[in-house]
């Protein structure tokens, strides 16, 4: 088990596991990043802040199975309470995936498992758990020569494939918590329709056929339903997995290792149930998913998997984000698309979908509605399209950051154009300037005077008339081995007067007496007397006069 397992645990120690602060709407609740959650001794689940999980079983030959572990293992129409499936994650992992390791690929029987969730006597070969058991310790003669952690041959094979074959008894392994020892059948005994096994004694069942069941799992499951600890995957033992559940399913009861196909199914129409179903990848592809990596636009090394679950993170919250802002509207997505959200503001229209190239990133389109087209060129619309991608849909993925960007898409369109084009200024930074200028989507730690961190940065009043936001200011010149000058400064913008200034927050005391902070209040305030009667929006006029002659 530690030479088959060693691997892919170095694998997922690669995860990191630091708190997430203001990962959430709430800033007082903490996130772990990445849970590791072992289960026994091949099987792991991996929770990515206490909303995703993930089924992690270990196979033998470098094999690694993964599937969607928000689903019961009893019903996959059910799911596991805690936690919420991952949207695109069949597709994501199917890409992944390597033929010349993982086994022959076996073709469906019938394409009605596409349109039914499957049963559990119609799993595929993929459940076969070829290392999910340990032989008895204290046995010499249930111990294999070959390496492998492989099931013995059972004592009496079957001798017609459409009947169920009398139960192989599997003396020296622990009988499973979650075995029916009061009279209400097992899901096993269900199917087998034999008696229920000794406890010391552990009932397999071999059916015959694994011709697809178009009838509900649920059918299956007992009056009482699956016990708490079975649906959380912790009702064995610590060091074998369950033997009855729908992941050691034995086809025709020969496990011989040139019989047994370690199957991954094609991919599979993105029903709800898909993920359910286990993806094989070997150990190498894991490692890769697992392993930070950089990428064109980021600002550190993030795993794929991360990237893949953090943008599922921040698409299951975006519509609630949408409602919560009242100059936002959803749209109802048109046709079989139910992973595309859709809104609008009044000038601008917005769609959101996965890019299913990787399944790592969140596009946005923005288009104009059609009698303002004219007045957005597509390049200013692409500035849009890029800012969210590279700095909102993003490492670490906090809700606050999107929430902020929902507030300002949804401003007049006279201030929305000059937060676009400090926005082009922050993707592309003009080094003839002494400072440069980056947006403050959610309030720093060295500003938690103002607000505490964490908080969204960008507040819009459309009764008053006023918005509220943050910049950062960073000096182009630098100075060897010295961190470059940051100032932080909050600006207060009156949209019926046109004037801005810096504002005063309730425990700022000790920022109002600072060289920089004078100084660019003076400055601004300088500027609004000049530019009171201007007809243009003075947000990007202001933040230029500060990048031009602001001297620190």
């Amino acid at each position: 088990v530690l030479h088959e397992t060693c691997g892919p645990m170095a694998s997922i120690n690669k995860l990191p596991t630091a708190i997430v602060h203001a990962g959430a709407s709430n800033l007082k609740q903490l996130f772990q990043n990445f849970t590791i959650m072992p289960q026994s001794t091949t099987h792991v689940r991996i929770s990515f802040r206490q909303v995703i999980c993930i089924d992690v079983h270990f196979r033998s030959n470098g094999i690694v199975a993964l599937r969607d572990g928000a689903f019961s293992l009893f019903d996959n129409s059910k799911v596991v309470d805690g936690f919420n499936p991952a949207p695109m994650f069949k597709a994501f992992l199917t890409m992944h995936v390597d033929d010349s390791v993982t086994g022959l690929h076996m073709r469906r029987i019938s394409t009605a498992e596409d349109d039914n969730p499957p049963s559990p006597i119609g799993m595929d070969a993929v459940d076969v758990f070829s290392m999910s058991q340990q032989p008895s310790i204290g046995s010499p003669a249930s111990r294999r020569g070959d390496g492998g952690l492989r099931f013995p041959s059972p004592m009496t094979p079957p001798s017609n494939p459409h009947t169920p074959a009398s139960p192989a008894r599997m003396p020296g392994i622990a009988p499973s918590p979650s075995t029916n020892l009061i009279g209400t059948p097992s899901p096993a005994t269900l199917l087998t329709g034999g008696s229920p096994a000794p406890p010391q004694q552990l009932q397999i069942n071999s059916p015959g056929s694994f011709v697809p069941m178009p009838s509900p799992v649920s059918s299956f499951v007992t009056p009482q339903g699956p016990s708490p600890a079975s649906r959380h995957g912790a009702a064995t033992s610590p060091g074998h997995p369950a033997l009855h559940s729908p992941q050691t399913m034995i086809k025709d009861g020969d496990l011989s290792k040139s019989s047994v196909q370690l199957s991954h199914s094609r991919m599979l129409p993105q029903k709800a149930w898909a993920a359910s179903i286990p993806t094989l990848l070997s150990n190498e592809a894991f490692d890769i998913l697992l392993t930070p990596c950089m990428v064109t636009g980021a600002v550190c090394a993030v795993s794929p998997l991360e990237r893949f679950l953090g943008c599922a993170f921040l698409r299951k919250h975006l519509p609630r984000i949408i409602q919560a802002e009242e100059e936002l509207v959803t749209v109802p997505v048109q046709g079989t698309q139910p992973h595309v959200i859709q809104f609008k503001t009044e000038i601008l229209q917005f769609r959101v979908s996965y890019n299913m190239n990787s399944f790592q990133s969140i596009h946005l389109n923005v288009q104009s509605t059609p009698d303002l087209r004219e007045h957005w060129p597509a390049e200013v619309l692409e500035v849009v399209q890029q800012f969210f991608e590279l700095k909102i849909a993003c490492p670490p993925f906090k809700l606050n950051t999107v929430r902020a960007f929902c507030r300002l898409i949804g401003t007049p369109i006279r201030v929305l154009k000059d937060c676009i084009e400090i926005m082009r200024m922050e993707l592309c930074p003009d080094n003839r300037h002494k400072w440069s200028v980056q947006w403050c989507l959610t309030v720093p730690p060295a500003c938690a005077f103002v607000a505490p961190a964490g908080t969204p940065a960008v507040v819009f009043k459309k009764a008053t008339g006023k918005m509220l936001f943050m910049l950062q200011f960073t000096k182009n010149v630098q100075q060897g081995g010295i961190e470059p000058q940051t100032i932080y400064t909050q600006l207060l913008y009156d949209i019926n007067k046109n004037a801005i200034e810096q504002m005063q927050g309730p425990n700022s005391a000790r920022q109002l007496h600072t060289p920089q902070y004078i100084a660019i209040s003076q400055l601004l305030k300088r500027f609004s007397e000049a530019y009171q009667n201007s007809p243009e929006c003075l947000v990007f006029p202001a933040v230029r006069e500060i990048l031009q002659k602001f001297e620190s």
